[in-house]
This record gives C-alpha cells, structure tokens and sequence, in this order.
C-alpha cells in the first residue's frame, strides 16, 4: 500500500493529501493496523525524500534519480527510509522486503538491480552487526560505542 501511494504520488503530481484522499476509493484488503503503516511509510518517505535521496543517489553506477523506474525508486525509498528511522526493521527484513516488491511489482531485473544498490546502502551507511562472541571480561570495554557511531549517523541524515 505504501509503495502504491508512493507511486501514484509521483506519477500524478497531487499533493500527500490528495494522493491520502483518494485511499478510500480503494479496494482495501489490508487491515486497519497495516493501512496505518502503509501512511507512516508514505508520510515519512516525503518528508525524508530529499535525504532518502541523497543517500541513494552516489550508489547509482551510470544512473541518476531521474532515470530510475518510478517502481524500482520507490521501493528502494522505502527500503532506506526504514533501514534508517525503524527501530522495530532490521535492514536486512527491509531490504529483503524491497526485493519481494520489485520481483511482484516491476521488471524481471528490478530484484537484482533493487539487491545491487541497498547492498551498497547497506555496506555504505548501516554498521554491521556484531558477530556472536564470548562475553567480554574486559571492564574498559564500553559497550555504547557502536551505538553512538549510529546515533550520529542518524542524527545527520534523520
């Protein structure tokens, strides 16, 4: 529904409102909870999609925003709006979720080329997961240190 509202907002010029506006004039067979995200994704997007766009842009080898499939753009928009700003999507969940989208919804090489560029969001701009390992003895070891190299990270770009 997100990448559906997205889109239609894009491709038809209208305001957020109007693109919101026009939902109930749609088949719904999403529930209550799931539209409520669907508009949390779709608002967050476009308040965030100079930023989003920012991020996405350097990772385009011989491509610019302007010459993406408005699908493929939107998908990877949401991928990195919440990779970014969801505590409750790991980036993996979302990037997985971008690829399911472009297999049903786009060209037979949008998963692979959607794959490409939020790998290399990913590599470019996510830390990495730690690794599981023993329990540290080491009482000098401050744990919140990885924390804060994301929290400055996200406080630049959200």
């Amino acid at each position: 529904m997100a990448l559906q509202l997205l889109y239609q907002n894009e491709v038809s010029g209208d305001s957020p409102d109007e693109t919101l506006g026009q939902l109930s004039s749609w088949p719904q067979s999403t529930s209550e909870a799931q539209a409520k995200y669907a508009r949390q994704l779709f608002a967050g997007v476009l308040r965030r999609r100079e930023q989003i766009d920012a991020v996405l842009a350097p990772l385009l080898q011989n491509f610019s925003l302007a010459r993406l499939n408005t699908v493929d753009l939107s998908i990877m928009r949401i991928a990195v709006y919440e990779t970014l700003q969801s505590d409750d999507v790991p980036p993996k969940v979302a990037i997985n979720e971008a690829i399911e989208l472009a297999r049903e919804f786009s060209s037979h090489d949008a998963p692979g080329f959607v794959n490409g560029v939020l790998d290399g969001f990913l590599r470019a701009h996510v830390p990495a997961e730690p690794e599981a390992s023993e329990p540290s003895t080491d009482e000098d070891v401050d744990e919140d240190e990885d924390d804060g190299d994301r929290q400055l990270y996200l406080d630049f770009y959200g």
